[in-house]
């Protein structure tokens, strides 16, 4: 019992991180595609309310998988030291990036691009260690017989890209929750843009996921609904992206704002 509520714990832990961290990744990525200075600056300026609270969280969820499943992290760690330099290194170039480009007016260019770089390398490295975890390391007992190399296979690169759009697409839509009427527009604009190519990125990993796990590609020709429940579900919200309760929501919020 123990067991299942430190993974609850964890679980809660990371959701947290993704869903605070994910908003700052997000924006620094779009940062980087923002038409005039002054739309990245206000794009950068509406991560106040988040700014600097994910650590908290990847330091809670870190710890409790130290603590509590000290097996998995010492098998784990081994296989992902290079997705997870990456991501520290990520996380160092976008603090240093948004404390510097306020105040090194010269060079506050090249920080905007290093913004850029950092969000992309920390989106595309966590994305990565998700998916060599999903795809499975080499045992040996409790001890990874792997090396260092264990995440450079086609479905974890697969699963950085997908990291990379779906925190994009997380920016996007705080910028089209929180942001004002142009930046509302530009992130309703990319939620649009991006669907499609997520929407592809993840039917790409099912099949890499089919092609490289024979007992994957058994179970899902014992229940066809593990096909058909993906597609349609992929179908529904490409028509529909723009007509559910959140752009309603963000349509009654632009509304009562022109009126205001």
């Amino acid at each position: 019992m123990l067991v299942w509520f430190w993974l609850a714990e964890l679980a809660v832990a990371l959701a947290a991180y993704v869903a605070v961290d994910g908003i700052e990744l997000g924006i620094g990525i779009l940062s980087g595609f923002a038409a005039t200075a002054s739309w990245r600056d206000r794009m950068v300026a509406s991560m106040a309310p988040v700014e600097d609270r994910h650590g908290t969280w990847l330091v809670v969820a870190g710890t409790f998988l130290f603590g509590a499943f000290p097996a998995i992290y010492s098998i784990a760690f081994p296989a992902l030291y290079v997705p997870l330099s990456a991501m520290l290194a990520g996380f160092i170039m976008r603090f240093a990036a948004s404390e510097l480009r306020r105040k090194a007016h010269p060079a506050r260019r090249l920080w905007d691009h290093v913004l850029f770089a950092g969000s992309l390398l920390a989106a595309f490295a966590q994305g990565v260690a998700i998916g060599t975890c999903a795809k499975g390391v080499p045992l040996d007992r409790v001890h990874c017989t792997g090396n260092e190399f264990a995440w450079a296979s086609v479905f974890p690169l697969w699963s950085g890209i997908g990291a990379v759009l779906c925190y994009a697409m997380l920016g996007a839509g705080w910028l089209a929750l929180d942001g004002a009427a142009d930046l509302h527009r530009f992130g309703c604009e990319i939620l649009d843009r991006l669907t499609p190519p997520t929407i592809c990125v993840f039917a790409a990993m099912f099949v890499t996921a089919l092609i490289t796990h024979p007992l994957i590609e058994t179970r899902s020709r014992l229940h066809p609904a593990l096909f058909v429940l993906p597609a349609l579900s992929a179908g529904r919200r490409a028509r529909r992206i723009g007509r559910g309760p959140c752009a309603r929501r963000i349509s009654y919020r632009l509304d009562r704002m022109a009126t205001a």
